[in-house]
């Protein structure tokens, strides 16, 4: 199931890939601690040189397997006043159906993905890969609307989108409402995850 992604080498799963990625140095000190680090992999893993440099490449331009060693690359533009006009819908601040009036429908297409890319609505079980295209369909093929996503239920399912895509900056901001939200004593919110 996991090979759909294209996410893997010849020697290596998309799996192992992602443990690797989180033996990994953080890029800042990379330079110092990356031979002893690297050699370690090899020997684990079972591959060269250059295998772990291709293993490498992958994980440094994945969004979730770049996260791991502290490498966010942003996915689109979510403005932080969206984020926080969907977090106060979460916790009863603002009325969704009014406040959804001022964001973007690409804005509210990606809220809606990083909420289906959880994988709570289906069966279906989505990697970080999928983002991309589930966007597009978002965008082209549904119909998403502020009625397609309901922020008191979803915000949890969309921060764990969020962190799932490597999305850690969008995940923070809106982690501080789900906090308020549950500190209010509302157990609506459920399912999100460190």
């Amino acid at each position: 199931m996991e090979y759909k992604t294209g996410t893997f080498t010849k020697s290596l799963s998309r799996e192992q890939l992602k443990e690797i990625s989180k033996l990994l140095p953080n890029p800042h000190i990379y330079n110092d601690s990356i031979k002893g680090v690297k050699i370690l992999i090899q020997e684990k893993y079972k591959i060269s040189s250059n295998e772990f440099d291709n293993a490498l490449d992958i994980i440094n331009k994945h969004r979730e397997f770049s996260n791991n060693r502290g490498k966010e690359i942003i996915f689109s533009t979510l403005s932080k006043s969206t984020l926080e006009k969907f977090g106060e819908c979460a916790i009863g601040v603002r009325d969704w159906q009014q406040a959804s009036k001022d964001i973007k429908h690409s804005e509210l297409c990606l809220l809606w993905v990083f909420s289906e890319i959880s994988g709570w609505r289906y069966i279906d079980n989505y990697y970080s890969e999928d983002l991309n295209d589930l966007y597009r369909a978002a965008k082209h093929k549904h119909n998403i609307t502020s009625y397609s996503i309901n922020p008191k239920v979803e915000l949890s399912y969309v921060i764990n989108g969020m962190k799932k895509c490597g999305q850690k900056t969008y995940a923070e901001i809106l982690n501080q409402y789900l906090y308020v939200h549950k500190s209010n004593g509302d157990e609506k919110l459920k399912g999100s995850f460190n």
